[in-house]
């Protein structure tokens, strides 16, 4: 398999697994359940694109610069809804989805 197609059927099957387990954290933190992708579904999913593309790619400042874009997009003026805890739960576990999709990847 080329590094491409592999690249892209590990981001396919990761986005899949991850859009579960997302969905199923806000169920337990929120005692909702949607099946309906949302604004915060595809910023997470071109997050994890970003990080998976600059892991595969080995450019760590790239990893650096998004973790100072994500800090930087909590400073506004504008009061989220969204707690420090939700914050935390959801970067923390995409951040794994895209280590492990790199992981996978490598093999």
């Amino acid at each position: 398999m080329t590094p491409l197609l592999s690249f892209l059927v590990v981001f396919w099957i990761g986005e899949t697994a991850a859009y579960l387990v997302f969905r199923l954290i806000i169920y337990i933190l929120q005692g909702n359940l949607t099946w309906t992708p949302d604004r915060q579904c595809l910023k997470g999913i071109l997050e994890r694109l970003f990080v998976f593309l600059c892991l595969v790619m080995a450019i760590p400042q790239g990893v650096i610069a998004f973790a100072a874009l994500k800090v930087g997009s909590r400073f506004t003026k504008d009061a989220r809804e969204i707690t420090a805890d939700y914050f935390f739960i959801g970067n923390i576990v995409s951040l794994l989805f895209a280590v492990g999709y790199y992981l996978i990847w490598k093999q």
